[in-house]
């Protein structure tokens, strides 16, 4: 089991005095505890042996590692520091607390923000960055690639809990790669080669699109060809049938959103599939939210990520390589589902994500 756990953290406006230019500038509000809550359930996956001199000291000391800011800007230098994580408020909290962060980007961290959380179980070390929300609090301009990134990071990670979220660690790679859309190089922060070297240990395979994959999707290295003697055609009926999906998994596309694809509408259903929006890693992945049912060169397209369906308004994009393959016909056309249930928001801002790193490869 990997020694990473992610999460993440809304801010309240009682976190702001965490961020000393912040705490300047919301005044009163920002409170007195220079602390970021950690949620109990958040806290015990973290430490899951706490020792007993932890816990009478009700204190924990953790490395913390974070960027630096220089004016508005955040650095790519990473700023290594100790600080407790102290049980607080009548023994009921645990809070990150030390001396107020510096920087004026830090200045600008509001109520509503995000903060990305990365923890070593191992060395006890924290990483983490904020991700700014909308822009019409005071004091403050977001950029429109941030708003938007956060926006997708609130689909994707759904309802939270005490305004926090654990994330699983297929999510937590989903959060990396949005994030990196604004800081390209906060997987080193958040030790994204680590969550992947400790997935792929336990036999979790990864999907990477590879340099001469991206220049062309389609291209594929034939194997040389052997015939082989027999009637394969039955054969070819179970690939099909397997491709279509497995049966139980299409049924419940089926009876949920009718017999159709739900890209182009076509209704010759044998050559409609079930399409995993949230790539299958077991048995839970078949949840109908978590499907599709596509035409089979759509469901293609669609696992190569070279077709994205964004999370709120359920409108198709196309990378311009499929746009200029005769399907811009399909650019800016709606889902079709039943107006009484939908797909997965959160599976959906998943595979957004990988859509968008795609268009910008």
């Amino acid at each position: 089991m990997s020694n990473l756990s992610y999460a993440v953290r809304q801010l309240v406006d009682s976190n702001l005095s965490w961020f000393l230019e912040s705490r300047n500038t919301v005044g009163e509000r920002a409170g007195r505890e220079r602390a970021i809550n950690i949620n109990k359930v958040v806290f015990n996956e973290w430490f899951p042996a706490l020792t007993e001199l932890d816990r009478n000291a009700k204190k924990v000391d953790v490395q913390c590692r974070y960027y630096s800011a220089v004016g508005s800007e955040l650095t790519n230098r990473i700023i290594t520091e100790s600080r407790p994580i102290r049980l607080q408020g009548g023994d009921k909290n645990w809070r990150l607390a030390g001396d107020a962060i510096e920087g004026e980007f830090y200045g600008t961290i509001r109520s509503g923000d995000l903060m990305v959380m990365g923890f070593d179980k191992s060395t006890r070390t924290l990483s983490w960055l904020c991700i700014r929300g909308t822009s019409g609090q005071p004091y403050r301009a977001i950029p429109d690639l941030e708003s938007e990134v956060y926006q997708n990071l609130l689909s994707l990670l759904g309802k939270s809990q005490r305004s926090m979220w654990q994330l699983k660690d297929g999510q937590a790679l989903d959060v990396i790669e949005q994030v990196k859309l604004i800081y390209p190089n906060a997987g080193d922060l958040l030790m994204q080669s680590q969550l992947e070297l400790a997935l792929r240990s336990e036999g979790v395979v990864l999907k990477y699109i590879d340099a001469d994959e991206a220049a062309s999707p389609f291209s594929v290295e034939l194997p040389e060809y052997f015939p082989i003697a027999g009637d394969r055609r039955q054969r070819a009926m179970r690939e099909i049938r397997l491709r279509r999906g497995q049966p139980e998994f299409r049924k419940k596309l089926r009876r949920q959103y009718g017999d159709q694809c739900m890209i182009s509408g076509c209704n010759l259903i044998d050559v409609v599939e079930a399409a995993h929006i949230s790539p299958y890693r077991g048995k839970e992945d078949n949840n109908p939210s978590n499907g599709l049912l596509l035409r089979a060169d759509l469901h293609t397209i669609f696992d190569l990520d070279l077709l994205g369906i964004h999370p709120n308004t359920l409108e198709i994009q196309l990378h311009p390589i499929v746009m200029n393959a005769g399907y811009s016909h399909f650019s800016n056309t709606r889902l079709i589902h039943p107006t009484t249930v939908r797909p997965s928001q959160a599976a959906l801002a998943s595979r957004w994500v990988q859509f968008q790193m795609r268009l910008r490869a």
